[in-house]
């Protein structure tokens, strides 16, 4: 069946900053697209969307952001659509809705928000449920994390995390012996401390001039840009900056054959080393 109305391309998703910022309590509809108030993106329904992307029912989602219990989580006409294709499908309930009497539909209608509260409340149940177990779970990681910090400074530390940063480099092992824990354990430990930086985070970080790399990551880096250097150099050119600079005009494809590279290498290079073409196209190659 054909659609009633043209729907219109989903709007651009609100960045975190102004979810932050919006109203408690009011879930933001616009030109028939519900916002989802945990990642900013714009669905036709929500219901399935926070139960496959953030693991909660409606119900945890309406508390967590303090929407009402009733609140709808699917643009109107794509509502209206479904009630009216399942009219269409089901002829002879519809039929048998329509025709009985104000008394019995009455008495329908009232057991079925019945039901629905006794859902809503079981959801609601199985919400509290969560936030009980969530709330032992944290309790348990605070126990957890006292006895660590109690070890570490047994061992003539401050703290957990001075005992991690100032043995950043040493094997989880050592780390394990030193807490008296498994050397796996250390290394979820040590991943916490220092977590691995995504490519987007650290491209936004480098752009804004904040880049958040450990000092490990810096030194592979750093590692990379002497190996790119040497590449460079090997062709002839002072440094790797340089080349692609002076090659620019040359298109990926000649520069990947100058430098004896592939050609997704050039991009890479590129935007670790923060250079653009339209930065060098009017230089000569």
């Amino acid at each position: 069946m054909a659609r009633s109305r043209q729907v219109s391309r989903a709007p651009e998703p609100v960045s975190w900053r102004r979810l932050t910022a919006m109203e408690a309590g009011v879930q933001p509809e616009e030109d028939g697209w519900m916002l989802c108030l945990a990642c900013g993106v714009w669905k036709r329904s929500l219901t399935h969307h926070v139960r496959a992307i953030h693991g909660q029912s409606a119900a945890e989602y309406r508390e967590q952001f303090d929407l009402a219990p009733r609140t709808k989580l699917i643009a109107a006409d794509l509502a209206a659509a479904r009630a009216q294709r399942g009219r269409e499908n089901y002829p002879l309930v519809a039929d048998k809705f329509e025709n009985r009497s104000r008394r019995v539909r009455r008495l329908a209608l009232r057991r079925s928000i019945t039901t629905r509260r006794q859902a809503a409340g079981r959801a609601g149940t199985r919400a509290q449920m969560q936030k009980v177990m969530s709330q032992r779970a944290e309790d348990t990681r605070l126990k957890a994390q006292s006895r660590l910090d109690d070890r570490a400074q047994q061992a003539g530390y401050r703290d957990l995390a001075d005992l991690l940063a100032r043995n950043e480099n040493r094997r989880m092992r050592e780390i394990g012996e030193l807490l008296a824990i498994s050397d796996r354990y250390a290394g979820e430990l040590h991943r916490r401390q220092f977590p691995r930086v995504s490519r987007r985070q650290a491209t936004r970080d480098r752009d804004t001039d904040a880049a958040g790399y450990s000092r490990r990551s810096q030194r592979i880096r750093d590692k990379h840009r002497a190996q790119w250097d040497a590449v460079a150099q090997q062709a002839g050119f002072p440094g790797m900056v340089a080349a692609l600079a002076a090659t620019a005009a040359h298109g990926a494809t000649r520069q990947a054959q100058t430098l004896g590279v592939s050609k997704s290498m050039i991009y890479y290079m590129m935007r670790e080393l923060n250079l653009s073409k339209q930065d060098h196209s009017d230089q000569p190659g």
